[in-house]
Protein backbone atom coordinates (compact mmCIF):
# COMPACT_ATOMS: atom_id res chain seq x y z
CA UNK A 1 0.00 0.00 0.00
CA UNK A 2 1.28 3.45 -0.84
CA UNK A 3 0.75 5.91 1.97
CA UNK A 4 1.35 9.54 1.01
CA UNK A 5 1.92 12.02 3.84
CA UNK A 6 2.29 15.64 2.72
CA UNK A 7 3.16 18.58 4.96
CA UNK A 8 4.79 21.98 4.93
CA UNK A 9 8.59 22.06 5.13
CA UNK A 10 8.57 22.83 8.83
CA UNK A 11 6.90 19.47 9.52
CA UNK A 12 9.26 17.32 7.46
CA UNK A 13 11.22 16.15 10.52
CA UNK A 14 8.04 14.92 12.19
CA UNK A 15 6.94 13.19 8.99
CA UNK A 16 10.35 11.57 8.59
CA UNK A 17 10.12 10.20 12.10
CA UNK A 18 6.69 8.79 11.32
CA UNK A 19 7.97 7.09 8.19
CA UNK A 20 10.94 5.59 10.05
CA UNK A 21 8.64 4.25 12.76
CA UNK A 22 6.34 2.69 10.18
CA UNK A 23 9.28 1.00 8.45
CA UNK A 24 10.58 -0.38 11.73
CA UNK A 25 7.14 -1.73 12.63
CA UNK A 26 6.88 -3.42 9.23
CA UNK A 27 10.31 -5.03 9.73
CA UNK A 28 9.31 -6.34 13.17
CA UNK A 29 6.10 -7.93 11.88
CA UNK A 30 6.61 -9.53 8.50
CA UNK A 31 3.22 -11.28 8.73
CA UNK A 32 1.28 -8.04 8.19
CA UNK A 33 -0.60 -8.02 4.88
CA UNK A 34 -3.00 -5.44 3.52
CA UNK A 35 -6.30 -6.38 1.85
CA UNK A 36 -5.89 -6.82 -1.89
CA UNK A 37 -8.05 -3.80 -2.74
CA UNK A 38 -5.66 -1.58 -0.72
CA UNK A 39 -2.57 -2.69 -2.66
CA UNK A 40 -0.92 0.25 -4.48
CA UNK A 41 -3.24 2.72 -2.71
CA UNK A 42 -2.34 5.93 -0.90
CA UNK A 43 -3.58 8.88 1.17
CA UNK A 44 -2.13 12.39 1.07
CA UNK A 45 -2.36 15.73 2.87
CA UNK A 46 -1.29 18.91 1.03
CA UNK A 47 -0.89 22.42 2.44
CA UNK A 48 -0.63 25.55 0.33
CA UNK A 49 -2.07 28.91 -0.71
CA UNK A 50 -5.53 29.45 -2.23
CA UNK A 51 -6.65 32.38 -4.40
CA UNK A 52 -10.24 33.60 -4.80
CA UNK A 53 -12.50 35.77 -6.93
CA UNK A 54 -14.94 36.66 -4.15
CA UNK A 55 -16.21 40.23 -4.74
CA UNK A 56 -19.43 42.21 -4.42
CA UNK A 57 -20.54 40.51 -7.63
CA UNK A 58 -21.53 37.43 -5.62
CA UNK A 59 -23.85 39.54 -3.42
CA UNK A 60 -27.49 40.10 -4.23
CA UNK A 61 -28.39 43.44 -5.90
CA UNK A 62 -28.41 46.34 -3.45
CA UNK A 63 -25.73 44.91 -1.11
CA UNK A 64 -22.18 46.16 -0.76
CA UNK A 65 -19.35 45.05 1.56
CA UNK A 66 -16.83 47.53 2.87
CA UNK A 67 -14.12 44.85 2.72
CA UNK A 68 -13.68 41.14 2.08
CA UNK A 69 -11.24 39.08 4.15
CA UNK A 70 -9.67 36.25 2.09
CA UNK A 71 -7.38 33.97 4.13
CA UNK A 72 -4.94 32.17 1.82
CA UNK A 73 -3.91 29.11 3.82
CA UNK A 74 -5.63 25.99 2.43
CA UNK A 75 -5.54 22.23 2.77
CA UNK A 76 -6.13 19.53 0.20
CA UNK A 77 -6.83 15.93 1.19
CA UNK A 78 -6.54 13.09 -1.29
CA UNK A 79 -8.82 10.87 0.76
CA UNK A 80 -8.13 7.73 -1.24
CA UNK A 81 -5.83 7.15 -4.20
CA UNK A 82 -4.98 4.08 -6.24
CA UNK A 83 -2.15 3.46 -8.71
CA UNK A 84 -3.18 1.52 -11.81
CA UNK A 85 0.38 1.57 -13.16
CA UNK A 86 3.68 3.18 -12.15
CA UNK A 87 2.69 6.38 -13.99
CA UNK A 88 -1.12 6.47 -13.79
CA UNK A 89 -3.34 6.84 -10.71
CA UNK A 90 -6.77 8.07 -9.61
CA UNK A 91 -7.64 9.89 -6.40
CA UNK A 92 -10.64 11.25 -4.49
CA UNK A 93 -9.89 14.86 -3.51
CA UNK A 94 -11.26 17.33 -0.94
CA UNK A 95 -10.09 20.96 -1.04
CA UNK A 96 -10.96 23.83 1.32
CA UNK A 97 -9.43 26.87 3.03
CA UNK A 98 -8.29 26.57 6.64
CA UNK A 99 -10.27 29.76 7.45
CA UNK A 100 -13.26 30.87 5.40
CA UNK A 101 -13.83 34.12 3.52
CA UNK A 102 -15.60 36.92 5.44
CA UNK A 103 -17.66 39.81 4.07
CA UNK A 104 -17.39 42.77 6.47
CA UNK A 105 -19.69 45.72 7.18
CA UNK A 106 -22.34 45.03 4.55
CA UNK A 107 -24.37 48.18 3.90
CA UNK A 108 -23.00 49.63 7.14
CA UNK A 109 -24.32 46.86 9.43
CA UNK A 110 -20.90 46.52 11.22
CA UNK A 111 -21.16 42.72 10.98
CA UNK A 112 -18.79 40.05 9.66
CA UNK A 113 -20.45 37.30 7.58
CA UNK A 114 -18.56 34.06 6.94
CA UNK A 115 -18.82 32.09 3.68
CA UNK A 116 -17.81 28.43 3.87
CA UNK A 117 -16.68 26.84 0.61
CA UNK A 118 -15.13 23.54 -0.46
CA UNK A 119 -14.52 21.29 -3.44
CA UNK A 120 -14.83 17.51 -3.59
CA UNK A 121 -14.17 15.35 -6.64
CA UNK A 122 -12.10 12.76 -8.47
CA UNK A 123 -8.99 13.33 -10.60
CA UNK A 124 -6.87 11.16 -12.87
CA UNK A 125 -3.11 11.71 -12.45
CA UNK A 126 -0.34 10.93 -14.90
CA UNK A 127 3.38 11.46 -14.34
CA UNK A 128 6.43 11.39 -16.63
CA UNK A 129 10.05 10.94 -15.46
CA UNK A 130 12.30 13.89 -16.35
CA UNK A 131 15.47 12.58 -14.70
CA UNK A 132 16.31 9.68 -12.42
CA UNK A 133 15.01 11.68 -9.43
CA UNK A 134 12.57 14.23 -10.87
CA UNK A 135 9.22 13.65 -12.53
CA UNK A 136 6.43 15.93 -13.75
CA UNK A 137 2.75 15.23 -13.20
CA UNK A 138 -0.55 16.51 -14.53
CA UNK A 139 -4.04 15.82 -13.25
CA UNK A 140 -7.57 16.47 -14.40
CA UNK A 141 -11.04 15.65 -13.21
CA UNK A 142 -14.18 17.13 -11.79
CA UNK A 143 -16.51 17.26 -8.84
CA UNK A 144 -18.82 19.51 -6.86
CA UNK A 145 -18.12 22.96 -5.42
CA UNK A 146 -20.31 24.20 -2.59
CA UNK A 147 -20.66 27.62 -0.99
CA UNK A 148 -22.76 28.76 1.95
CA UNK A 149 -24.81 31.97 2.03
CA UNK A 150 -25.83 34.54 4.65
CA UNK A 151 -28.41 37.23 5.44
CA UNK A 152 -27.93 40.89 6.24
CA UNK A 153 -30.57 42.59 8.39
CA UNK A 154 -33.01 39.79 7.71
CA UNK A 155 -32.57 39.83 3.93
CA UNK A 156 -30.63 37.28 1.81
CA UNK A 157 -27.34 38.98 0.91
CA UNK A 158 -25.49 35.97 -0.51
CA UNK A 159 -27.29 32.87 -1.75
CA UNK A 160 -25.79 29.39 -1.20
CA UNK A 161 -24.54 27.61 -4.31
CA UNK A 162 -23.75 24.01 -5.29
CA UNK A 163 -22.52 23.20 -8.79
CA UNK A 164 -20.21 20.96 -10.79
CA UNK A 165 -16.71 22.20 -11.57
CA UNK A 166 -13.52 20.92 -13.16
CA UNK A 167 -10.15 20.57 -11.46
CA UNK A 168 -6.77 20.83 -13.19
CA UNK A 169 -3.33 20.49 -11.69
CA UNK A 170 0.38 20.13 -12.49
CA UNK A 171 3.67 20.02 -10.66
CA UNK A 172 7.03 18.38 -10.01
CA UNK A 173 8.01 15.53 -7.71
CA UNK A 174 11.54 15.00 -6.42
CA UNK A 175 12.20 11.35 -5.53
CA UNK A 176 14.50 11.78 -2.56
CA UNK A 177 14.62 8.03 -1.93
CA UNK A 178 12.68 4.91 -2.97
CA UNK A 179 10.32 5.67 -0.07
CA UNK A 180 10.22 9.48 -0.12
CA UNK A 181 8.95 12.08 -2.61
CA UNK A 182 8.99 15.85 -2.17
CA UNK A 183 6.17 17.33 -4.27
CA UNK A 184 5.45 20.91 -5.41
CA UNK A 185 2.36 21.65 -7.49
CA UNK A 186 -0.65 23.83 -8.21
CA UNK A 187 -4.36 23.20 -8.78
CA UNK A 188 -7.02 25.30 -10.48
CA UNK A 189 -10.82 25.09 -10.51
CA UNK A 190 -12.85 27.30 -12.87
CA UNK A 191 -16.21 28.55 -11.64
CA UNK A 192 -19.49 30.12 -12.66
CA UNK A 193 -19.28 33.92 -13.03
CA UNK A 194 -21.56 34.78 -10.08
CA UNK A 195 -20.66 31.77 -7.95
CA UNK A 196 -17.93 31.18 -5.35
CA UNK A 197 -14.25 31.33 -6.17
CA UNK A 198 -11.18 30.39 -8.16
CA UNK A 199 -8.70 28.03 -6.52
CA UNK A 200 -5.04 28.03 -7.40
CA UNK A 201 -1.47 27.73 -6.13
CA UNK A 202 -1.51 24.75 -3.78
CA UNK A 203 2.21 24.13 -3.20
CA UNK A 204 3.08 21.04 -1.21
CA UNK A 205 5.94 18.91 0.10
CA UNK A 206 5.97 15.47 1.65
CA UNK A 207 6.54 11.74 1.44
CA UNK A 208 5.44 8.61 -0.42
CA UNK A 209 5.83 5.52 1.77
CA UNK A 210 5.05 2.01 0.49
Amino acid sequence: MLKRLCAITGALVVSAATCAHAQQAAADDTRTQYPRFLANSFFSVNVGSMGYLFTDRQLEPGFHAESIEKPRLAVRLDLFGHRFTKHLSVQATYLRPVQFVKYKNINGDSSSSQVSNAFGGITLVGDVPLTARVSAYVEGGGGITSRSGFDSRGQPALLPAHYTAGLLGAGLAYHASPRTDVVFGATYSPVARRSASRRRGCSRSGFDTP
